[in-house]
């Protein structure tokens, strides 16, 4: 983790006891300013954050768009900013700032927030340090995707019988409907295989 003289904490999510409020004293240490940005009526992982910061007498600037900030938040904070857009604007105004974020996810779903979707993906692409206040500080970075590949069994030729067993050595297991498939198998005690899509794959199975 990289010192810095800003923290800019955004998102909704909430932790298990003391893990925000512990993140949050690990970087008081370095930083001159806390950089908050203001979504609405606090969650109770927002709150938390505004409890510690005000208890501990933080330096910090509210940023809202088109939200009222609460009085006493707002009679607390050094000051309070309006913007357009609250992430992008915010994250315009301080990128040499280390981002703190309360990750959230839709439940249902097991993905993240558009709000904290968005705040991870533009963070990284201005290269800014993005941290996850919800889960000991450990870095949140966006990778490229990775196109889902068949996975090789450890089986070997020899494990089946010497004639006409069929020993599959890949996990016919793709999300893309139109993958091809290779089959290893023993037949008159060598190794054969077969390729092609699922169709022709269940048609040989049927023909043994």
């Amino acid at each position: 983790m990289q010192k810095s003289r800003y923290y800019l904490v955004a998102g909704t999510g909430n932790a298990s006891a003391n893990v925000i409020e512990t993140g949050l004293s690990d970087v008081a240490l370095t930083t001159k300013e806390f950089i908050i940005l203001w979504t609405g009526k606090p969650t109770d992982g927002q709150s938390r954050v505004y409890d510690w910061l005000i208890e501990h007498s933080a330096s910090f600037t509210v940023v809202h768009s088109d939200n009222k900030v609460h009085h006493l938040v707002e009679g607390a904070a050094n000051r309070v900013v309006k913007v357009d857009n609250l992430v992008e604007d915010s994250l315009d105004s301080y990128p040499d700032a280390t981002v703190l974020v309360l990750w959230d996810e839709i439940t249902t779903l097991g993905q993240p927030t558009q709000f904290v979707e968005d705040i991870v993906l533009m963070a990284n692409q201005k290269g800014m340090e993005t941290l996850d206040l919800c889960n000991g500080l450990v870095p949140l970075t966006v990778g490229e995707p990775v196109e889902d590949k068949p996975v090789e069994a450890s089986r070997k030729p020899q494990d089946a019988s010497e004639k006409g067993t069929l020993l599959p050595t890949q996990d016919l297991v793709s999300k893309a409907s139109n993958a091809l498939y290779t089959l290893s198998y023993v037949k008159d005690g060598n190794l054969a295989s077969v390729s092609g899509y699922k169709d022709k794959i269940l048609e040989f199975l049927n023909l043994q």
